[in-house]
């Protein structure tokens, strides 16, 4: 075992070498992409009503600013969130507002969310949308994606508004993460074949506004349509836009390039410190389809409506690429798309990083990017560990796996902590080359709450012992000020008496007022 195991790390040794992946770690999972490329971004038919999650970003669920049996337009505010983290949220098409309450989410926990329901009318009656100027200051560019409700739309959710360094000059280079490296997933692929001019133009107006010098777009080098495409509309572009320079730049294809620090070590050779932030180097990452929607708030004036995902599996029977509203529940996409079988493995996302569906009537979200549905699998014994260290050699944040996985499973906290846990990205790689299928990830994601737990109480405890101290302080000088106003009329009194010729008596001592 350990020699076919040693052939095999010499194999992916040479074949990192020859590829040129500048970072550690990484797997080549069976891609499977294929099969969801044949046609063209495809459009369903409306569903019958529109889900539409009120916690569709890292923060706070948004406030509704609509009430139950309003009409309202496509484009229309319908939820807003206060700064920092929140992002509006918009009514994707005309319609009634039905219900405000709880239905079920994308959350792994499977736990109800707060919704607004939206019920279509089949006019699709848009407000008139207005084109901006383009961004020619940071603070402008920060209002635009503001109030267009765009955020990271790669899968994290983050505010793009709040990603953006607030003076001009401190980003020199954009980094567009065009690499879509997770299995499966095809939407910013075929984005990129059919849209090129919504990326670049979208980068472009980003960094003119950001004061950036240089754009990159990373692409991997399995999306030869996508790289035609963008080569193509780079060298039709205006004379304006060389005082950036652009460059499309191929990746080699291993998973997981898409991950923002792992792309960045490979486009720029520059590895971001565990405790610092891209933006710190001089450096920011967008998503292609975070992009093609800040040239789309801009040229139109469009906030986030719809979402391009992508609808594959070996369940489906027509996988592709749709472009629905925001809201539409998942098993309408999947009927629509042939569903073979509704017992299969529904995943929000691809195989390596996918959080289950709870329910297929989950709706899109603005992070959504895949629905993945396979065919029931016989479950996998999980044995015990063997000690191999394949997971060491996976892991693209050069982790220890092995180590977490006892410390996550005995919640020995500090020596996570120790083990910088907080780092790990959750990509899968250790799970997926694991030969006793332990569910590593799954340890690792319930030991962070266990560690944000810690750290909290950590912090309470901090804050309840200066809260005290303070007290303590505060006591000790009112003791202290009484003390002296007292010596003070003492002496008061006494220089008094001596000033007078009278003896003091103790009747004349000053008393403490309680």
């Amino acid at each position: 075992m350990f020699i076919s195991r040693f052939i095999e790390q010499v194999d992916l040794w040479w074949h990192r070498l020859r590829e040129g992946v500048y970072f550690h770690g990484g797997v080549h999972p069976a891609q499977n992409k294929l099969i969801s490329t044949h046609q063209a971004i495809q459009k369903p038919p409306l569903a019958e009503k529109l889900i539409i999650s009120l916690t569709q970003h890292i923060g706070p669920a948004s406030v509704p600013q609509v009430t139950i049996g309003q009409r309202v337009l496509g484009g229309e505010l319908i939820a807003r969130c206060a700064p920092p983290l929140g992002v509006p949220i918009h009514a994707p098409t005309s319609g009634t507002i039905t219900d405000i309450g709880d239905y079920v989410t994308n959350h792994p926990s499977g736990i109800p969310g707060p919704c607004i329901v939206l019920t279509p009318d089949g006019l699709d009656e848009m407000l008139p949308f207005t084109p901006k100027a383009a961004p020619h200051s940071v603070q402008s560019l920060k209002a635009i994606l503001l109030h267009a409700g765009i955020i990271g739309m790669g899968g994290a959710g983050f505010p793009s508004f709040r990603k953006i360094a607030n003076k001009a000059g401190q980003i020199h280079t954009l980094i567009v993460n065009a690499a879509e490296c997770e299995p499966f997933i095809t939407c910013d692929d075929m984005l990129m074949r059919e849209r090129p001019h919504e990326v670049i133009e979208g980068a472009m107006m980003v960094a003119t506004a950001l004061g950036a010098k240089k754009v990159i777009i990373g692409i991997e080098n399995n999306k030869p349509e996508a790289i035609a495409a963008l080569q193509t509309y780079q060298q039709q572009m205006s004379v304006n836009d060389v005082a950036i320079e652009l460059l499309v730049s191929v990746v080699p294809t291993i998973y997981p390039m898409g991950s923002a620090n792992q792309l960045i070590t490979q486009l720029t050779g520059i590895e971001v410190p565990a405790d610092a932030h891209s933006t710190d180097l001089g450096l920011v990452m967008f998503n292609v389809a975070t992009l093609a929607a800040a040239y789309r708030a801009i040229k139109i004036g469009k906030p986030v409506l719809t979402r391009i995902i992508t609808v594959t599996g070996f369940a489906i029977e027509r996988p592709c690429n749709v472009e629905v509203p925001i809201g539409t529940p998942y098993e309408h996409i999947a009927r629509w798309a042939g569903l073979k079988t509704p017992h299969g493995t529904w995943l929000m996302g691809g195989p390596m990083m996918g959080i289950p569906l709870h329910s297929p009537q989950a709706p899109v979200i603005k992070t959504s990017n895949c629905l993945l549905i396979n065919t029931p699998e016989p479950t996998s014994e999980t044995l015990p560990c063997i000690r191999c260290g394949a997971c060491m050699d996976a892991c693209p944040i050069n982790l220890l796996p092995q180590q977490l996985y006892w410390y996550a499973k005995s919640d020995n906290v500090n020596q996570l902590n120790a083990l910088n846990l907080n780092d790990c990205i959750e990509c899968g790689c250790c799970a997926y080359v694991c030969p006793s299928h332990i569910p590593l990830v799954q340890y690792y994601r319930h030991a962070k709450v266990a560690v944000r737990k810690d750290k909290a109480e950590k912090e309470a405890q901090q804050r309840a012992k200066q809260r005290h101290e303070a007290q303590l302080t505060r006591k000790a000088n009112e003791e202290k000020e009484r003390a002296e106003r007292l010596a003070a009329k003492k002496a008061a009194i006494m220089a008094a008496d001596a000033e007078n010729n009278v003896a003091p008596s103790a009747a004349q001592a000053p008393k403490e007022l309680t």
